[in-house]
This record gives C-alpha cells, structure tokens and sequence, in this order.
C-alpha cells in the first residue's frame, strides 16, 4: 500500500481559487475610482453560449468569486447603489485557470452604464501552476499529420517529444516527459475522467500489441487543453508527471456544425533507394480523415446538445511496419526436388551431418511442402528473391500498404434547472483496427499482424448551487480502453506436416540465424480491457479572505489481462542446408551431435489475470487572501493506492520469511504463498493467504 501526503505553500501576488480538472473559474474584486472596496455589490454572471447565469454579491472587502464553471466565454452586470452600472464582456474561462476581473465604478452622476470588453490574459498571474492552454482554432490551424492533439502537448513550457513520424501508422500518439520525468508519470483526464491505460501506462497504442493509448478527440470536437507540469493545486494528483486535462466541446443557443474531409497521397512523395533497384513501385500513401460537428439549443436557454463523427482510413505502404527488407536462399520459381537438388547438392548444415543429395532425394517433406505452399494471391510463401547478389544470397524489398480504419463518435448534453443545479453528460467513444503486414515476426509478405482497439469514456456531472459562495459538484465517470493484438493464422501446423503439442496449432514462427529471413505467425493473442470507474464529490466555498475548496474521489480499477501464449512455437535452424534436411540428431549422423533443428520452443503457461484495485483520494485546499498584493496557497491530499487482487485466483508470489532455513535435497515448495481464491488445490509447504 502505497500512501501519497504532498504539503504544498505557495507565494502568489494575486487571488487563486480552486477547480476541477474540467473547470474554470472568475475571481476579482470591484472597487470605486479611489480604489476602495465596494461592499455589497450585485453581480451577475451570464455565459454567452448558453444564457445561464448565477448572481453574487462582493463581501466586505469587494472580493467576489464564480467558481466550478465550464469553459466559454462570460459577462459580469455588476450594479451597486450610487454607481453607474458595468458591463464586462467577453470573459474567457478555461479548464483548470482563474480569469482575475477587477472592476472599477464610477459614481453615478457621472455615468449611467459602461461597457468593457476583457480579452484573453497572455499570462495566467493567478495560478503558481505551470501550464499552457491550447484552444478549438489552434487545434485546426496546425499542420498536423494525423490531426492528433498529443503532437502538440510538447508546446507547453517542460514538455519534451519526439517528432511526429509523418508517415507512421493509425493515430500516431506521441509519448511526452514532462520536467525529466517518465512518460507513464503522465495522467490524462477527458472531461474530468481518467484517461488512463493502468496496464500499458502509456499515450499510445491502436490495439496492436495488446496496447490501447488514451482517448484521441478529434480537433473539431475539443473546445480545449491543457497541459500542467507543476505546482498543481491539491485537487490533482495520481501522479508526478503531466496532468493533461482534454475538454470537449458543448452546444449553446446558437446552431453551429461543420463537414470536413483531409487527403493525403504519395504524388509527391520522393521514391525509396532500395525499391528502386529493385523495380518496385513508390510505397503507397493514402489517408483520408472525414467528418461532421453539430451543436445547437433542444430547448432555448436551458436544454443544449453537441454531436460528432470522424472516420480515418488509411492504406499506408510508407510505415515502418509496411516496408522489409528480406536475404533468401537463391530459390527460383521451379520448386522440384530435383532443381533443389541441382542448387544445393552436397551442402551440409551449420554442424556437418548428412548433406543435401544431387537429385533433392532426401530433402526433408516438410520442406518441401513449406517451399512449395503458396499464399492467397499466388505467390510462394517463401518468396523467389526480386535481386540475386554476388554472393550467393538473394535479396528483395518490400512494401505492402498497412491498413487502418477508425470510427470515432462525441455526444454531449448540457441541461440547466434555473439557476441553481446543472447537468452535464458527456460521452466519447472510438473504435480502431489496423493490419500491419510485417508486425509479427515475418520479414516476408503473408503473415500480417491485426490490432483491434476501443476507447470508450463517459462522465456525468452535478453543480449544485447552496449559496453564491457555496457549491457542490457531484461527478461519475466510467473508461474502458481494449486493445487485442495477434498474428494471423494463414496456415496450421499440420497442413505441411510439421508434429507440434495438442495445444499448438498454428504454423510456428520459422527464422535462420546466419540470414535474416523468417516467416509464419509469431505473436500469440494478446490483449488488455481496463475498465475504470470513478465517483467523486468536490466542495467550493468562499469566505472573507479565504477560498476553501475540498473533496473525494473514489476509483474502482479492473484490469482483464490476455496473454494465450498455448498457440504459438517457434523453430530455428542455423542455415538454409539445415531447413531443407530437418533431421534429428538421432538420423543426423554427422561429426558432430547436433540436430539440424537449432531451437524449437512451445510457449505454455497461464499467464491472463483479472486485476482488481480499488484508490482512495482526498485534499483540501485553501486559498488564503491576507492583502491584495499577496495570496498563500495552502493544500494538503491524500492518497492511497489500493492492494492489486486477482478474480482468476492466479497471484503468487515468494516470501522470504517463510521459506525453510535449510531446504532437503529433494527441494520444497515452503515459502510460496498464493492467494486464497487460487484455483485448485494447494500443494504442501505452499501457503494461501487470505488477503492478497
């Protein structure tokens, strides 16, 4: 049990208020021309998408706060008795930041009413966290290969990245550090729920390999981001790293949408060297992003909707797992015993042992039927080189357009009850799946790799307002990300004659170590579905000099972890001689005892789990206001990371303080521990714990 207990104090020279991951907030202080406290003043807020307002009045020192507000744009009415009334417009509030408004009055014999039109702050003075906000046009306007917003998050101050691969495959999330730190210190909230891949821990991934990065919006449906590297209040925590917060967009009183579709193909594209020489065509490019964004008011004022859609399909033969390069054996397109025999003919293996015949007699079956297997378009599993080189190997280059398809959808509905309480649901969902080629193993066409992945994310807010200086927002939140990634099955073990063990049915993964050449499935189905459920409760209230804000969250983690390793085997010979006669040692007399067969292995094991965890956070934080020129920053959270169990029952581990001072010769299992759920019975000197 891991317990987290960070104090934090922090000098400020102007008012800071606390918030949620997915809000913002209005603070200031109305004064006269002298600059002396207003007292008493009525303010009105009113937020210019949506027409909802709230009202406050200033305390005894002219301080006012608006807190918990979702991101837009706002006006202040501010009216105070023998003051000529105000009007501040075009009040931005952005997630996680305070937008400081001090209003000054004029005496109303002076003037009647006055209009102010506030403009978006070039630096944040009224939060000690380091950050940048990146808003909706930015996201649009750059020159984004795959229009992914994570290209970008390395603009915020600290942030390091590696530079977008143009040509890479599926999403292209970028892994970003932030002040020298890991990339799985980051944590990630959509709309104020984790994003987070507990079992991978990273941004990225597209289901292949198991790995399902985080959620990735399209630009046109996020209203803004942004990324914060340090001295983050107490309200955000988990880890050290980045706290990443994504907002998407809502509906207003005003219909607005729009349709667009991005393409991209390899006319200009320079040719690759090494498929030139070989006569092969220019890689093939072709990416087309499309989609549609919709918001508008179901019922004026109260009641708004936004929706949106982007399809991403891409046939990509410029990728890294859409090229290879392969040497092969000098074969030519007649695969007889006897020209392999006139090819090969006295060639022995890596250790001597019985030599390939003139007439191709004694050539291994099973080489013969794996030389002469054809794939689905016709050509030779072990493929004839394009290049024959001077000495003696072939050599040919490839590339094969990886596929990759995803479906992305974003509804958001926001219902106002008066003045006082508000909903908002939001809900994300995407659907990948990509075909890489030459991601499992092989180095010649035939046996592509599949990735399969989900990101699905839902969260459903409550602000509650008791008084103007006191609110409540209620939050749940559930995520899912899934990713599947295997190899496929083009041929079974026992079409070509090769004995593998009952629970291996696949063609086993066949190389040479004194060439690069290997082909067949390698990569057995793996996979991960992390489900992540939150419920968590904030407090906002606001007193004299002191802007106190508490609160809990409570996470309930499933971590369901595939790993069937029963259906892959790999065989290894040390050259090509070695292949074709495939003999034992007990039939390979040769001078030396070795096996033509280098390495052969068959995985096995249970290796799935079903993790369960269960975090508990807590903080306080309060923003002190002692003088105008000066601000404390007091926060105190509290964390605990809860004991990882397993449904399946297959957890174990080794306990030094239980094992036997002296074991017998004939070994002991004393000192293992399992857990109590583990399935079956419990072998002797073998403990089950009650508690994992």
């Amino acid at each position: 049990m891991t317990r987290m207990v960070p104090f934090v104090v922090l000098l400020m020279p102007l008012l800071s208020v606390a918030q949620t991951a997915s809000t913002g907030q209005i603070a200031g202080a109305v004064r006269d021309a002298s600059g002396a406290a207003v007292p008493g003043a009525q303010l009105k807020l009113t937020m210019s998408e949506s027409n909802a307002t709230r009202s406050s009045r200033t305390d005894r020192e002219g301080r006012y706060a608006f807190a918990l507000l979702a991101p837009g744009t706002y006006q202040i009415d501010v009216d105070a008795s023998g003051f000529g009334g105000i009007e501040q417009k075009s009040i931005p509030v952005r997630v996680t930041e305070t937008t400081v408004i001090d209003i000054n009055l004029q005496v109303a014999s002076i003037v009647t009413t006055t209009t102010v039109e506030s403009g978006a702050e070039l630096v944040q003075t009224a939060s000690s966290a380091l950050g940048r906000i990146v808003e909706s046009a930015q996201l649009v306007s750059l020159p984004l290969a795959t229009r992914n917003y994570t290209q970008i998050l390395a603009l915020s101050p600290g942030v390091v990245a590696n530079v977008a691969n143009a040509g890479a495959l599926g999403r292209n999330s970028l892994e970003i550090s932030a002040l020298g730190g890991r990339f799985a210190d980051n944590n990630v909230q959509i709309n104020g729920a984790d994003g987070n891949n507990v079992f991978t821990t990273n941004m990225s991934g597209d289901g292949a390999g198991g790995a399902q990065g985080i959620a990735v919006p399209a630009p046109d449906s996020i209203r803004e981001f942004k990324v914060q590297t340090g001295l983050y209040d107490a309200s955000t925590g988990r880890n050290g790293g980045a706290s990443v917060n994504v907002v998407t967009k809502s509906g207003g009183n005003h219909w607005h949408g729009n349709l667009y579709h991005f393409f991209r193909n390899e006319a200009f594209n320079a040719g690759e060297f090494f498929l030139n020489r070989a006569g092969q065509p220019k890689p093939r490019l072709r990416q087309n992003q499309f989609g549609f964004t919709l918001g508008g008011p179901l019922r004026k004022d109260s009641t708004f909707f936004f929706v949106s859609y982007e399809g991403n399909r891409q046939n990509n033969g410029v990728t890294g797992g859409a090229t290879s390069a392969a040497f092969l054996p000098p074969l030519t397109d007649d695969r007889s015993a006897g020209a392999l025999g006139r090819k090969f003919g006295g060639q022995r293996g890596a250790f001597g042992g019985v030599a390939v015949s003139n007439d191709g007699s004694n050539i291994n079956p099973v080489a013969m039927r794996l030389l002469n297997q054809k794939l689905a378009d016709g050509t030779y599993m072990i493929p004839t080189p394009q290049l024959l080189l001077p000495n003696g190997f072939g050599q040919s280059n490839y590339s094969v357009p990886a596929r990759f398809r995803e479906d992305q959808f974003n509804a958001n509905l926001d219902q106002h009850f008066g003045s006082h309480d508000s909903l908002s649901f939001k809900f994300f969902f995407a659907q990948t799946e990509q075909t890489v080629p030459f991601g499992a193993g092989s180095n010649v066409p035939g046996f592509p790799s599949l990735g399969d992945g989900r990101n699905e994310n839902a969260s459903l807010s409550w602000v509650h307002i008791f008084r103007p200086n006191l609110l409540n927002e209620a939050r749940v939140s559930f995520a899912r990300l899934r990713g599947v990634g295997s190899s496929d099955p083009v041929l079974n073990s026992a079409d070509v004659g090769i004995k593998t063990p009952p629970h291996v049915g696949v063609l086993p993964n066949i190389g040479f170590l004194s060439f690069p050449l290997a082909f067949g499935a390698s990569q057995p189905p793996l996979g991960s579905a992390v489900n992540n459920f939150q419920y968590a409760d904030s407090i906002a209230y606001h007193r004299g000099a002191h802007r106190i804000r508490a609160g809990a969250e409570f996470k309930r983690i499933q971590s369901n972890v595939l790993f069937d390793f029963d259906r892959r085997s790999i065989l290894r010979f040390q050259t090509f001689p070695d292949f074709l006669i495939g003999l034992p040692f007990a039939q390979n007399q040769g001078s030396q005892p070795f096996s033509n067969v280098f390495v052969s292995s068959a995985r096995s094991g249970l290796i799935g789990r079903a993790q369960r965890m269960s975090d508990f956070s807590t903080y306080v934080q309060d923003d002190f206001n002692p003088h105008p020129r000066l601000s404390l920053n007091i926060g105190l959270r509290y964390e605990i990371y809860g004991q990882v169990s397993d449904a399946t029952g297959r957890l174990a581990n080794f306990e030094l303080g239980r094992a036997a001072a002296e074991p017998p010769a004939s070994g002991t299992l004393t000192g293992f521990v399992v857990a109590a759920n583990s399935i079956g019975s419990t072998p002797s000197g073998v403990v089950r714990l009650d508690k994992n």
